[in-house]
């Protein structure tokens, strides 16, 4: 007996070879959340999936399997393309953006069932992003703080200048004394930055970012450092 099939929209977040010719795609549903699904071949003329369906952060619509638990992994048996964008996939620096992201969003993202608004939420984002006057050099920081507002670890910065505390979630007037901290300069630029749209200097955006991913890694203790990283500091260092 057949699979039953789903209609969904999937965001890509990666992919990687299974066998000769198949592939296995993970990818963030809104009506299933994080899944895996396996393809059989994306080279063959009569493929329902091309290569291009499979770029990072790709927004489709797909008719998936669903097995029951245990049965193995699901199957896309066809897909649409649902957003098509401009400048995500050619430019360099949102390239890398791209990967850095989609790569954070795969380790982090652990739920398997949907959630739209989310979902509608990431793919708001990602069109922001692919537009010509976009800030590209705050997109990696947005990229994170939405994944830790997801996450039920959403932070917002306060209209002073205090220190940030890694390990307690919690901005204050003393310095720590650990090192897991963001100090009072970067917490008051990315303060205005949320409130004015003022861009930190690079100095203060790389210890944000690195503050940020030090916090999701020590409460989201499952997600590694990202390997993309040093690529996106190199295209983003100006």
């Amino acid at each position: 007996m057949a699979a039953p099939t789903e209609k969904c929209r999937l965001l890509v977040l990666g992919v990687r070879p299974s066998g000769e010719s198949g592939r296995i795609v993970k990818a963030y549903s809104d009506a299933f959340g994080l899944q895996s699904y396996w393809i059989y071949s994306i080279h063959s003329k009569s493929a329902p999936i091309k290569p291009a369906h499979l770029l990072p952060l790709t927004v489709l619509e797909a008719v998936v399997t669903k097995k029951s638990h245990g049965q193995g992994l699901e199957k896309i048996k066809e897909v649409r393309s649902l957003v098509f964008f401009e400048r995500m996939h050619t430019d360099p620096a949102r390239q890398s953006i791209v990967y850095f992201v989609a790569e954070i969003w795969q380790n982090a993202l652990r739920e398997e069932q949907g959630d739209t608004g989310f979902f509608d939420e990431l793919v708001q984002w990602l069109q922001e992003m692919d537009r010509e006057n976009k800030i590209l050099s705050m997109a990696p920081i947005e990229g994170v703080l939405l994944l830790l507002q997801h996450l039920g670890m959403g932070l917002e910065p306060p209209k002073e200048a205090l220190y940030f505390d890694c390990l307690e979630g919690c901005f204050c007037k003393n310095a720590p004394t650990h090192p897991h901290a963001g100090s009072k300069e970067m917490v008051w630029a990315w303060s205005q930055w949320t409130q004015k749209g003022e861009v930190p200097p690079h100095s203060l955006r790389r210890e944000l970012l690195d503050v940020l991913l030090t916090f999701l890694r020590i409460h989201a203790p499952w997600v590694p450092e990202p390997k993309s990283l040093p690529i996106l500091r190199e295209m983003l260092k100006a």
